[in-house]
């Protein structure tokens, strides 16, 4: 399989916040993640979204996020906006 990635990752290992339309959340962790996409390690991915808000740590600032790829606990989501 290619690597289709058009920045290079960066492995890292940061606990962030999936934030739910409804006013729910799923607690992830950001195990890397390149300039516009992330990887995500998640309890159950089929529970997450096609389209969610993603904080890192206690951070202020989201970005949107788009799920292009899943797994039972990983997501590879793109960015939308970048984050700090």
């Amino acid at each position: 399989m290619s690597d289709r990635r058009r920045q290079p990752r960066t492995a890292t290992r940061v606990t962030a916040t999936i934030e739910l339309e409804d006013g729910g959340d799923i607690a992830c962790v950001m195990h890397d993640r390149s300039g516009d996409g992330a990887r995500l390690i998640v309890e159950k991915a089929e529970m997450v979204p096609e389209r969610f808000r993603l904080r890192l740590g206690s951070e202020v600032t989201t970005s949107g996020c788009i799920v292009r790829w899943r797994s039972a606990t990983e997501l590879g989501v793109q960015l939308t906006h970048p984050l700090p």
